[in-house]
């Protein structure tokens, strides 16, 4: 497995971006008693959750890296959007079976999705959840084929797979989604070895000329830094 990881300067620039685009989401609407908004109290919860998540997630990519070494491997990745802002990839992986966009969700507790409708289970009863890590999923795979083109690197789109990992969730019931769900990582490695050979390892090989001059194109860019 071969790690790369994108420019900070890139990075910072498209942070930057989303910053502003809340910034004015913010400005435009009302706060009438900002200190017992609602907002406030998520974001404490959503503190309270970095560090379960930030572990899920090394947990994960360490793993991910055991991979060969005819892998690629970026970990959260900023695409630009056609919005002007930027959506943010957990992990890219790129190999002979396809280029995997995964996303890691570390929830807990069970959960029931039926064509990308969840629901958390919540004691005896089932709690609709207002976001969709699958349509999620989905709409980073759009994005992401839509800046392949944007660059003129025609890569076929169904050899772009979205899945989704759910490393320390108890039980999740899933069916008709747009996207693999995952919560044991050998499925997760039989997806990325079982498919069928769709790139050449011209396209993923550092050995091979066509690809080291590929990759030193984008490092001069700034676009990736190698570990």
């Amino acid at each position: 497995m071969r790690i790369y990881k994108q420019s900070e300067e890139i990075r910072t620039i498209q942070q930057q971006k989303n910053i502003t685009q809340a910034n004015s989401s913010i400005a435009n609407k009302e706060h009438p008693n900002p200190i017992f908004n609602i907002s406030f109290f998520k974001a404490m919860s959503q503190i309270r959750d970095i560090s379960v998540g930030s572990l899920g997630e090394t947990f994960v990519g360490t793993l991910l890296r055991t991979l060969p070494d005819s892998w690629i491997m970026l970990s959260n990745v900023l695409i630009p959007t056609t919005k002007g802002t930027s959506t943010e990839i957990d992990r890219l992986l790129i190999g002979n079976t396809g280029i995997y966009l995964i996303e890691i969700k570390t929830w807990k507790g069970s959960f029931s999705v039926y064509r990308d409708k969840w629901k958390r289970r919540e004691g005896a009863k089932w709690i609709p959840l207002e976001k969709s890590p699958t349509e999620q999923s989905m709409y980073h795979k759009r994005i992401f084929s839509s800046w392949l083109s944007s660059k003129n690197l025609n890569i076929p789109n169904d050899s772009i797979n979205a899945p989704v990992m759910f490393p320390v969730a108890q039980w999740i019931g899933a069916k008709e989604c747009c996207v693999p769900i995952y919560t044991q990582l050998d499925d997760l490695f039989k997806l990325l070895n079982n498919n069928k050979i769709v790139l050449s390892n011209d396209l993923v090989s550092v050995r091979d000329k066509k690809c080291r001059k590929e990759l030193q194109r984008l490092q001069e860019k700034g676009l990736i830094e190698s570990y």
